[in-house]
């Protein structure tokens, strides 16, 4: 009887450790996602020419002076049927309040992070939009729907997913995303 009550701590205990790492898998390296960015910022966005700020959403070199970076924003996707984190987050840059563009950050093989890209005016402000009235809790990124949509958790805790453009604010659970890319 005590080996068997002993197995089944022994799978709890396993059991809550990949829930504890799987959660924090995101979040706990949202830090590193953002001092990437915070420690090249200045010098990438300079290397911009000034012709070309406005494509990113900067109206000049200036504005770069004051510009700073939002919280990481953790990128999921889709695997068999489930929702994958990808090592990857979105972190904004921010000019007078405004989230302007978006620079992606990628944890490699080797665990070095890396801005991999930068631009996605339209997302970086629909971004905005959204995450003045609710937490998000990342972006589901649907490759096979040529889609992101937000995720946020509702009252009970349950992740609930809007499409980007959130036009009509209709929250959806994943298996109905799921069942749309069948």
């Amino acid at each position: 009887m005590t080996k068997i009550n002993l197995l089944h701590l022994t799978l709890i205990l396993l059991m809550y450790n990949c829930n504890l790492t799987f959660s924090q898998d995101s979040t706990s390296n949202n830090q590193k996602a953002y001092d990437v960015v915070q420690k090249s910022m200045k010098a990438f966005l300079d290397s911009i020419p000034s012709e070309m700020l406005q494509n990113y959403g900067v109206n000049s070199k200036s504005e770069i002076d004051n510009a700073t970076i939002g919280n990481p924003i953790a990128v999921y996707s889709l695997y068999k049927d489930s929702m994958v984190f990808t090592d990857t987050w979105r972190v904004p840059l921010v000019i007078n309040d405004d989230y302007k563009a978006l620079f992606t950050v990628f944890k490699n093989k080797d665990n070095e992070y890396k801005i991999v890209e930068f631009g996605a005016t339209i997302l970086a402000h629909d971004i905005y939009l959204e995450n003045r009235n609710v937490k998000l809790k990342g972006l589901l990124r649907v490759n096979e729907l040529r889609k992101h949509y937000f995720i946020t958790d509702n009252i009970n805790g349950v992740s609930e997913f809007r499409s980007i453009p959130n036009l009509g604010k209709q929250k959806m659970v994943l298996k109905d995303i799921i069942t749309e890319t069948k």
